[in-house]
């Protein structure tokens, strides 16, 4: 959208301080006139944990994906990743929270003969997500545009294996096979490799790279962390 391009370059220069959720979004910004010593970058923080994490192995390979039904999640080409797996003989299931209805998805579906493995969900709550991700085999996260997503982050602290695409600051979060996959944006084979290694990796190697997720999040995503961060900018922005 031009227009809003132009409202940016108007506006950003004029801006007392700016808060980027990721260092991607902070250089993004800059772009559009957005000064350097007047942004920080203040990641997202989570809550501790409210309720039990109960991981376990299920008996068909689980993929998860979760967000509005929009062309930015990148959910038409998960259904071709879907495509791939399934015509190379992988089991698996692929449930999208908030999807449901969606004529586009749901046209791919049927034209790619993915009945038995995809399932278009509507709406959940928080605490019915947070369950979902639990009794899920892996957190996908397709996207062609993200700040720094927080379904990733969440999947991260309850111990869900996660892939997702290299967009936004997500690689700020991930790193390749020691705390998740990342993917190149719309690249379903890509993705499809992903996934397959992921389904084949031993009991032990899942576990160390859960825990090296966790370990991040305590890193960089608490919510301590993110308090901190606003109130920092805040006094920057008196001092000033």
């Amino acid at each position: 959208h031009p227009e809003i391009g132009q409202i940016y370059k108007e506006l950003f220069p004029k801006v007392d301080g700016f808060h980027a959720v990721s260092k991607a979004i902070a250089k993004e910004a800059m772009k559009y006139g957005a000064k350097e010593e007047k942004i920080q970058v203040v990641y997202s923080g989570l809550a501790p944990l409210t309720l039990p994490v109960t991981k376990k192995e299920n008996e068909i390979f689980t993929i998860l994906s979760v967000g509005r039904s929009h062309w930015v999640k990148g959910y038409t080409h998960a259904l071709q990743t879907c495509k791939i797996l399934k015509e190379a003989g992988f089991k698996f299931r692929y449930e999208i929270i908030g999807a449901k209805g969606n004529e586009e998805l749901l046209h791919l579906v049927n034209d790619f003969g993915l009945h038995n493995e995809v399932t278009l969900l509507g709406g959940k709550s928080f605490t019915e997500v947070q369950e979902a991700m639990q009794h899920a085999s892996l957190l996908f996260l397709p996207s062609v545009e993200e700040g720094i997503a927080n379904v990733v982050l969440e999947a991260m602290q309850l111990g869900t294996l996660v892939v997702a695409t290299d967009c936004g600051g997500m690689n700020e979060v991930i790193e390749e096979g020691v705390n998740g996959w990342i993917v190149p944006v719309r690249n379903p084979k890509k993705m499809a490799d992903a996934i397959s290694q992921v389904a084949t990796l031993s009991v032990d190697a899942k576990s160390k790279i859960i825990e090296e997720a966790k370990i991040t999040i305590e890193r960089q995503h608490t919510s301590a962390k993110m308090i901190d961060g606003m109130i920092s900018l805040y006094k920057k922005m008196v001092a000033s």
